[in-house]
This record gives structure tokens, sequence and C-alpha cells, in this order.
């Protein structure tokens, strides 16, 4: 699936992918947009159903249901405060659906999220689905991997050659529907610059790609174009897991940024 949307002055590319091993997809992405009283506001999210464990897909499609559920009413609302929202309510019905019917006990999900509104970013994410932002024609992180190795890494017990061929690479330490409250990690404001791009993705991405070639593919293409890039590309090195990627490009003219700078 690959859709090219145009919201307001954000170019937007979706493309959610199989991959090359995998039976079915537990990916979703979702891009939603509304009108606030502070001017077009724009919702991107990935969710990645958890690997390995019983109806993922039914767990990341609720996630997505509850995002743009919220969205639809969002108005003026807070980013940080509607993010935060997203994520406690998604795990909520998550946890619900997964206690109440045993075909779904032990279903995950992971989630990036970002709203956008007036050249400015705000980021939640819990899981391993990560969130970047392309800029000067560099990829840089703005999420933090909830998984096993980045704790390791982080407590220096492992490198990161180490932590590229663990085998316990892809055990998330966080996910929406593990239990009744859930600590979701926010970022913002995120001041936008002209050239600035914006890329959400689930692991089948960045496991298969290097950053930098993660970068190029992105910068050379359109939204639309770059996200079927980007799933040809990793599908190219194996697609060894489903693959979901939002690219969003947001076009910002002179008088957009003196705006900014007056507030």
């Amino acid at each position: 699936m690959d859709i090219g949307v145009n919201i307001g002055s954000v170019d937007v590319g979706v493309a959610c992918d199989r991959g090359k091993r995998r039976r079915r997809n537990e990916d979703r992405a979702i891009v939603s947009s509304w009108e606030s009283y502070e001017g077009p506001a724009h919702f991107l999210a990935v969710a990645d159903g958890m690997g390995g464990t019983p109806s993922g897909d039914v767990a990341s499609q609720l996630a997505v249901e509850v995002a743009a559920e919220r969205c639809a009413s969002a108005g003026s609302s807070a980013p940080r405060e509607l993010l935060l929202d997203i994520f406690s309510e998604a795990n909520r019905r998550i946890s619900t659906v997964a206690q109440t019917d045993k075909r779904y006990r032990g279903m995950g999900s992971t989630l990036v999220a970002c709203v956008l509104r007036n050249g400015i970013a705000w980021v939640a994410n819990v899981g391993d689905s990560r969130a970047y932002i392309l800029r000067d024609r560099a990829l840089h992180q703005i999420t933090e991997d909830h998984s096993w190795v980045t704790e390791q890494l982080l407590a220096g017990q492992i490198t990161k050659e180490e932590a590229a061929v663990s085998p316990r690479r892809n055990v998330i330490t966080r996910s929406l529907g593990a239990g009744k409250d859930i600590n979701t990690d926010t970022f913002g404001p995120i001041q936008l610059e002209g050239e600035d791009i914006l890329l959400l993705c689930s692991d089948g991405l960045y496991n298969m790609l290097l950053p930098d070639e993660i970068a190029e593919i992105a910068y050379r293409a359109e939204p639309e174009q770059a996200v079927g890039l980007l799933v040809g590309a990793a599908n190219d090195r194996g697609g060894s897991d489903n693959i979901a990627v939002i690219v969003a490009r947001v076009r910002q003219n002179s008088e957009a940024r003196d705006d900014q700078t007056r507030r």
C-alpha cells in the first residue's frame, strides 16, 4: 500500500508492506488532519504489532483506530496532551480486548506518532518504531527504542556492533497492551526548518537499511515516491519483516517562518 497525500503545507507519502518473509502484515500507518484555532494540524503514526504474539495485526489496528477517533475530535487540543491521550486510550483498549477475548491474549503493539502544526512537531513513542528528522541531508533519530539491546547499550553492557547482531535485538521492553498503565516518551516542540523531512517507520525499514541510505532515498524523491523506494530497498535486502514508513516534507515559506519567529 503506497499513498501520497497533500495536506496544506505538508506533502506526505505512506507505505505499508508485508515484506518477503512474513505471512501477514502486522504493521499499520495512519495520516490525519484537522483545523485547529492555530491553523491546520496533522497527525502521522506507525504501529507495529508485536511479532511472535497472537494477533499483532489486531493490536496495531486498534492503535490506529484510536488515533483516528481522537484526531476526528481534536479541535485545538494541545499536541502533547493529544498524543498522551491517544497512547493511553490505545493501551487501555488493546489491554481490554486481550483480557476479555482469549484469542487475543498477549497481543501488543508499538506506536510512534507525530503532531505537526505551524511548522512545529511533537513526537511520542512506545516500543521500537522510530521517528527521525532529516536535516542537512543527515538522518537524526528523535525517539529512543524501548528494547533490550538499547537498555544494554545505555548500560554499557554491549557495543553497537554486538547490538546489531544480537539475537535479542527484536525484544522490546515497552508496548501498548502490556499493562494497565503505559509510560509514553514525548519529544518537542521541535521547530522545523525549510528543508526538513520527518520520517516515521517500523523496524522492518531501519533494520534493513543504513541511516545514510534512508536519508539519500528520502531526499532524492518526493514523499509519495520516496516511501515506495524505501520499501523496495528494504525488500531488496531481504524484507525479513513487515515495513511501514511515512515521509513528510513540510513546505515553509518565508512568511510562515517569520510568523513563527514573531511568536
